[in-house]
């Protein structure tokens, strides 16, 4: 291997701190290779540097070509074969991309590297079953890296081993507490278990964690709900929409409604959904949506709204007081709709969540 791999590594850190002198270095890196192998292309080191160093500056052309020459110039090194195989992966060449780093981890086998990028390369096609097998790999090299057993709980996530995913997380949780996001996937899954008091436990520490984070918070509302504790859901409730106001958290601010419960009857699961402000040409606040065991959507609701000529009318005939405001709650299921009742003032959460509860199997069911 040439000295040129050293100036390689020194404009990387360059090029990371967004200083232009990495791009200059990686030229003259190329300039000075170019002559070098100018009369001999099987010289593996300045193929490989130029490769490298082309890479690293983008010209994808030019770093496949000599990144292929230092490959056939030295058939048992696995750095251009992986790099190669990196390229391909930017590229979107998914299957060379899983041909090069799998040729990578036969040429060295005792890289946590390579097995970890194998391991993504089979994510990104989507294959789990290799992903996970590929992770297992690294881990046998390597098994103190947090984020190798955080990525391998996902894949177990994603072919529904939630009990693989669980030992996993922990794994990852035990090395690295703090872990971005660790907490809130180890809640999913006791959340997707239903076991509702373990997850509140993980995202209570997700949400305590990163004051900010109001998608744990929203979960931490869900799961209150599911044990029942409807006064600690309606503060949490109350701590969202003063987070919301505050206009100092992105995503939260432009984000119009949140889950605040789900929950199953029967064969059905129903998704109770809030509105941070009256919605729509209906004015919705709050609506209930359900979906079958297999997660299809089912054409059945029922939805709380102020329909603004009748709040007028009741106005007018005194029936509400001026500053008072009627809503309605109504069931809606293919072609029909059913009013199920009328409210002054909005009413609370838990007195329509219990009338979803007793409604909704029935007008999903007709």
């Amino acid at each position: 291997m040439n000295n040129y791999q050293e100036s390689i590594n020194t404009a990387k850190v360059y090029l990371e701190s967004k200083n232009d002198s990495g791009k200059a270095i990686l030229q003259t890196v190329i300039n000075e290779n170019l002559e070098l192998i100018k009369h001999d292309e099987s010289k593996f080191a300045a193929a490989y540097a130029i490769g490298r160093a082309a890479f690293y500056l983008g010209d994808d052309p030019l770093s496949e070509k000599y990144l292929t020459i230092a490959i056939n110039a030295n058939q048992d090194s696995a750095s251009p074969v992986y790099l190669r195989g990196i390229l391909f992966r930017f590229k979107g060449d998914k299957q060379r991309s899983i041909m090069d780093i799998k040729e990578a981890c036969r040429r060295n086998g005792a890289s946590f590297k390579y097995w970890n990028d194998l391991s993504l390369a089979y994510a990104i096609n989507l294959d789990w079953n290799n992903a996970i097998k590929s992770m297992n790999n690294a881990l046998k090299i390597d098994s103190s890296i947090p984020q190798a057993h955080y990525m391998l709980a996902t894949y177990h996530m994603e072919l529904k081993d939630n009990k693989q995913a669980i030992i996993s997380f922990r794994k990852a949780q035990f090395i690295d507490p703090n872990l971005k996001n660790l907490n809130y996937n180890i809640g999913q899954l006791y959340q997707t278990n239903l076991q509702h008091d373990s997850a509140l436990k993980y995202f209570k520490i997700a949400a305590k964690h990163d004051l900010n984070d109001w998608r744990a918070k929203i979960k931490v509302i869900q799961e209150l709900n599911a044990i029942n504790d409807s006064s600690e859901a309606r503060i949490n409730v109350e701590e969202l929409y003063r987070m919301r106001s505050s206009k100092r958290i992105l995503g939260l601010d432009t984000t119009s409604l949140f889950i605040r419960e789900q929950f199953i009857v029967g064969d059905i699961k129903i998704y109770g959904i809030e509105y941070f402000k009256l919605t729509g040409d209906e004015k919705i606040k709050l609506a209930f949506n359900a979906t079958d065991k297999n997660g299809n959507r089912k054409n059945c609701r029922i939805a709380l709204s102020v329909n603004s000529g009748t709040d007028e009318i009741s106005k007018e005939l005194g029936t509400i007081g001026k500053n008072d405001t009627l809503y309605a709650l109504d069931a809606y299921t293919l072609g029909r709709q059913e009013l199920l009742g009328f409210f002054k003032n909005e009413p609370d959460y838990n007195i329509i969540s219990k009338i979803a509860r007793k409604e909704m199997p029935r007008i999903c069911n007709e």
